[in-house]
């Protein structure tokens, strides 16, 4: 490979992961195992030092059919905010911050089930928008007021709102889910009134919209946003799922990266039947993220589900619940070795590889352009060579390794090597540190 770090790419905002479907059970578990979870999350010698954490707003949900799919409204339905309803996630979206997740998003899967129009946070009986529009200021006034409590009770700051989360689907009791449906129109009018809400009451928050489910829809919502309006969200965010990369090189060419501050990758998960704890699934995570990287040229890349109970391919960490087992999997390790070393602030870097058919590189370099790494994805169940010497500097290297064998381990440390073998099926972050 050829790094060139005079050749900037997109600045990187972070890495990050969801607490839906998790927190609001986790939070309520003995500190050590609650600490446990969110070091291997969070800290970045423990874990892998995720910087980036999704709250949910949660709706109000009783009628799901598993129960860490209830949520929690922290507003009644007379306007009277009480924190205490929804206490374990925000127990831990408080811990997360204290461990380094600098970067809380306060996101909306659904209104209030009082707000709705079905009376149920999963979404309208038959698929259609379960928000009126004549609901528009007081949903988003409901918003401004939870995140001010937030910030004013926990002593957190809320970096961004997001309002909508995958509005293209038909979401209804059925589902079994929160979620509220929105036509891309529906959409651009609902985050032009939080935009306005979010000026008139002066907050530092950002606002990112629309979290939307693929790629290929992602255009038709981005036009909306962006096309009819002088101001629109601070940033765009899609989900990589059920997309590939032709999705994400046609959406791109119908987006025009010049109109926002940034793109978020901001939802995915395998969505395979199969508890794997192994470099399987970790493997399909890795070439996700490069490519979302690569191609999409994403800013920020955040994870779904932190902590799963199911027999799925879904958390980073699996926990028995009974029990309270704790399992991190290799997927965790996999996120780790771009979050832990790459973090805010730095850039992607062009880097020539001329072993893109099995190995996948990506180069990134930091604000004052001390360090630089490169994640190399070695997709061959072989060992393979690769050309590793980065001549530009005096800098001394490590390797990081995550493979069959190893979780993100510290495989070498030393003078700059001209050739380094990568295991079969692994993840390699190789780091340079300017020596004076």
């Amino acid at each position: 490979m050829k790094i060139h770090p005079n050749f900037i790419k997109q600045e990187i905002e972070g890495f990050g992961v969801s607490g839906a479907w998790w927190a609001q059970a986790i939070g309520c578990w003995q500190k050590d195992k609650r600490d446990k979870i969110l070091s291997l999350l969070f800290d970045p010698e423990i874990g892998i030092g995720l910087t980036m954490y999704r709250h949910n707003l949660g709706g109000g949900l009783r009628e799901a059919k598993d129960n860490w799919r209830n949520t929690f409204c922290v507003m009644n339905d007379d306007g009277a905010v009480n924190l205490d309803n929804d206490k374990n996630a925000l127990t831990i979206l408080k811990e997360a911050y204290a461990l380094g997740a600098s970067k809380l998003i306060a996101f909306v899967n659904s209104p209030p089930w009082w707000m709705t129009l079905s009376g149920c946070a999963a979404g309208q009986f038959d698929g259609t928008s379960n928000l009126s529009k004549d609901n528009y200021r007081m949903f988003c006034n409901y918003i401004i007021k939870v995140v001010t409590e937030i910030e004013k009770q926990l002593h957190v700051p809320i970096s961004y709102i997001s309002p909508i989360n995958e509005p293209k689907w038909d979401w209804n009791i059925k589902k079994g889910q929160e979620g509220c449906h929105y036509e891309p129109e529906e959409s651009a009018v609902l985050v032009q009134t939080l935009l306005k809400a979010v000026r008139e009451h002066s907050m530092s928050c950002k606002v990112t919209a629309v979290d939307a489910e693929d790629w290929e829809s992602a255009p038709i919502y981005y036009n909306a946003m962006y096309e009819q309006n002088e101001h629109g969200p601070h940033n765009f965010s899609i989900h990589s799922y059920w997309s590939n990369v032709s999705d994400k090189k046609k959406a791109l060419s119908l987006i025009d990266r010049h109109k926002i501050p940034s793109l978020w990758m901001s939802e995915w998960t395998e969505m395979e039947e199969g508890r794997d704890e192994g470099i399987d699934s970790a493997m399909v995570l890795a070439n996700v993220l490069h490519d979302d990287m690569t191609v999409a040229h994403v800013n920020s890349w955040q994870y779904w589900i932190g902590v799963s109970k199911y027999d799925y391919r879904d958390g980073l960490i699996y926990v028995e619940e009974d029990t309270r087992k704790i399992v991190p999997t290799k997927r965790l390790w996999a996120l780790g070795n771009y979050s832990r070393f790459i973090k805010e602030g730095w850039h992607r870097i062009e880097v020539h590889n001329e072993q893109a058919e099995i190995i996948k590189i990506s180069a990134y370099i930091n604000s004052n352009a001390s360090k630089v790494a490169a994640v190399a994805i070695n997709n061959s169940k072989e060992a393979q060579e690769v050309d590793c010497c980065f001549d530009l500097w005096n800098a001394s290297q490590t390797v990081y390794e995550t493979s069959v064998k190893n979780n993100l381990a510290l495989v070498y440390s030393g003078k700059q090597l001209n050739k380094y073998l990568l295991p079969p099926q692994s993840i390699n972050t190789i780091l340079w540190s300017k020596q004076n």
